[in-house]
């Protein structure tokens, strides 16, 4: 598209035509339409049709010809054992690119103490706020924790200090949702101790190697390929009274050779950012399209169709309705997201069973 060509010279009134036109292409059609032409484009192809929602049909064409509704992912994107040293890794090849990698330790399931403990108690009274609930697994299972890194040079329009800073909000974001207890995983399975908090800790790092647009999705579908794709090894428990004091010993005898996936992986919730333009939401945006996007909403939804994490992001405003709207198609995109991701990780499975 030569729309990017013309970064500097395209208004906002030019990207929501081409959000909810019909015509939304190259950047010298759009001067040739009327006010009047536009608005109809809007609205569906007819005045008076309606224009709310990530609708798609004759009159949602963007400007590089995809629908409202229509991602630019598919399973030939998603590798699994991208990188032999991790526990478990994901490389997901978009046009917004991410590699995440997991790593697993024996250590305390609760929150860390000093400064990052505090901050980890904060992130959990903000999730119990947000009706995330508080996991399961604290004082008795496993924890994960996220952390995301991003060079500024990838997004040269962002001040690096901003790049930083929507890096820690991510990994916040992240792991809430994968310490709630909505997530999917079964976070009690990792307890190594039963009724004590010492478990497996599972460490994820996730590394944008490009940006397309759409970063926090792509994240957690990595995050999600990932944890599919993460093995832990099994360990057997020795207790024994304590030489000193009240209290037991463990020993713990780890095996080298037998692991086992992580328990509820494959009902991780996927996530569905909604970037509102004008009237008009669109899924998997383009920088463009995002920097004329006002208000994002980002739901996370589980298999069974229920969100279970809402974050809205933005100065913009959203009407009741919109919002009802937005929440109805970020539920039927997760259900094509949920059969992408299934494909392509049972794809890659049988790849790595077959080089064994």
């Amino acid at each position: 598209m030569m729309i990017y060509k013309y970064w500097e010279s395209v208004t906002r009134e030019d990207l929501e035509f081409a959000v909810g036109g019909g015509a939304g292409g190259a950047y010298g059609e759009m001067h040739k339409l009327s006010r009047d032409n536009v608005g109809t484009a809007q609205a569906g192809g007819a005045p008076g049709g309606s224009g709310s929602g990530v609708a798609s049909g004759r009159g949602g064409i963007r400007s590089d010809g995809r629908k409202r509704d229509t991602t630019r992912l598919n399973a030939a994107q998603l590798s699994l054992a991208a990188v032999a040293q991790a526990s478990g890794s994901c490389w997901l090849s978009g046009p917004t690119a991410v590699l995440a990698g997991v790593k697993v330790s024996i250590g305390n399931s609760s929150s860390p103490a000093g400064p990052a403990g505090r901050a980890a108690a904060a992130a959990d009274a903000e999730t119990d706020a947000m009706g995330v609930g508080e996991s399961d697994a604290f004082g008795g299972g496993g924890r994960v924790v996220c952390t995301v890194e991003c060079a500024p040079a990838l997004l040269p329009q962002m001040d690096p200090r901003a790049v930083e800073d929507m890096c820690v909000d991510y990994a916040n974001f992240v792991t809430k949702l994968l310490n709630s207890g909505s997530n999917g995983l079964d976070l009690r399975a990792l307890a190594i101790v039963p009724n004590a908090a010492l478990g497996w800790v599972v460490h994820v790092d996730a590394l944008v190697l490009s940006y397309a647009g759409n970063l926090l999705d792509t994240i957690v579908m990595a995050v999600r390929g990932a944890l599919c794709n993460t093995l832990i090894p099994k360990v057997s428990v020795e207790e024994s009274p304590a030489l000193f004091g009240a209290g037991m010993d463990y020993e713990f005898d780890m095996a080298d050779e037998e692991t086992e996936p992580l328990v509820g992986c494959d009902d991780i919730p996927v996530v569905v950012t909604l970037f509102k333009i004008g009237n008009y939401c669109v899924i998997d945006p383009n920088p463009l399209e995002e920097s004329c996007s006002d208000v994002q909403l980002t739901v996370a939804v589980t298999r069974s169709g229920v969100p279970c994490a809402i974050q809205k992001r933005g100065n913009g405003s959203l009407e009741p309705s919109l919002l009802a709207e937005m929440l109805r198609d970020a539920r039927k995109h997760a259900v094509r997201l949920f059969a992408l991701m299934d494909d392509a990780i049972s794809r890659e499975r049988l790849r790595l069973a077959n080089m064994e």
